[in-house]
C-alpha cells in the first residue's frame, strides 16, 4: 500500500481548551484507533503500528499529550506537571475519539503505553461505545491515573489486552505477572493477558517484537 498523501497533521482543541497535535492515517473502513504514547515520548512512537493498522483499514490517530511534542506545553512541559495534570490528559484521548467519529468512524479501539496505557484503560471505562484497548505496561498508578479503577467500569461488551515484559522495572514495586493479575481480576475476566519473559517497557516491548503487532492487529479485528 502506498501511504503518500494518506496522513495528515492536524490540531485538536480539548474540552478545556488545550491545543493537541496528531498524525491522523487515513482509513477507508468504518474501524478506527487512537494511539497514546507513554513517557517521555511523542507520537512519532506509533509509527510503525499506525501503518500496519492503516494498511489493515484502519483509521488511526496519534496524538502527542500535552505537555509533549508538538502539544501545547511541549515538548517537555511534562516535566513539572501535577497529578492533577496529568490526569487531566484524558481529555486529549476524548478528543482524538470525537474526530475519528467526525469522520465517520463507529467502531474505535485504544491502544496506549505506560501511562498511556492507564489513560486508555480510563476512557474506555468512561465510554461505553469504545470496542477496546490494548494496554502495554500498564501500572497501578502512574501519577495518579489509576488502573485498578480504570478497569472495574470496563462493560460486558468492552474487551482489554494487557501486555508487559517480565524485565521492565518501570511499571511499580511489583512485579509485572503481578500488576497485569491485579488489572485482570478488576476487569472481571475480560482481559486477555500476555506477559513477555523480555523486551522492556512500553513500546519497546513491540520494537523487541515486532511481528506481535499482528496479534494484535488480529486481536483488535475479531472485537468489533
Amino acid at each position: 500500500m502506498t501511504h503518500a498523501n494518506l496522513v495528515s497533521s492536524i490540531t485538536l482543541t480539548t474540552s478545556d481548551g488545550k491545543r493537541i497535535v496528531g498524525d491522523y492515517y487515513h482509513g477507508p473502513t468504518s474501524t478506527g484507533a487512537v494511539l497514546v504514547h507513554m513517557m517521555p515520548a511523542t507520537r512519532e512512537s506509533w509509527d510503525e503500528v499506525a501503518l500496519k493498522l492503516q494498511d489493515h483499514g484502519f483509521h488511526v490517530l496519534t496524538i502527542d499529550l500535552r505537555g509533549h511534542g508538538e502539544s501545547e506545553g511541549g515538548p517537555d512541559g511534562f516535566h513539572q506537571f501535577t497529578n492533577a495534570e496529568h490526569a487531566a490528559s484524558i481529555q486529549d484521548l476524548e478528543a482524538a475519539v470525537a474526530h475519528l467519529r467526525s469522520v465517520g468512524v463507529s467502531e474505535i479501539h485504544l491502544m496506549g503505553a505506560s501511562i498511556g496505557s492507564n489513560l486508555a484503560l480510563q476512557l474506555l471505562g468512561n465510554d461505553s461505545e469504545i470496542v477496546s484497548a490494548v494496554c502495554i505496561s500498564p501500572g497501578i498508578d502512574y501519577y495518579g491515573v489509576r488502573a485498578i479503577p480504570a478497569a472495574g467500569k470496563v462493560g460486558e461488551e468492552q474487551s482489554i489486552m494487557l501486555l508487559a515484559a517480565r524485565d521492565d522495572t518501570r511499571m511499580g514495586e511489583e512485579s509485572p505477572d503481578t500488576i497485569l493479575k491485579h488489572i485482570a481480576d478488576a476487569a472481571h475476566g475480560r482481559a486477555q493477558v500476555e506477559i513477555f519473559d523480555e523486551g522492556g517497557h512500553g513500546t519497546d516491548l513491540l520494537t523487541h517484537w515486532p511481528d506481535y503487532i499482528d496479534t494484535i492487529i488480529d486481536w483488535m479485528s475479531t472485537h468489533e
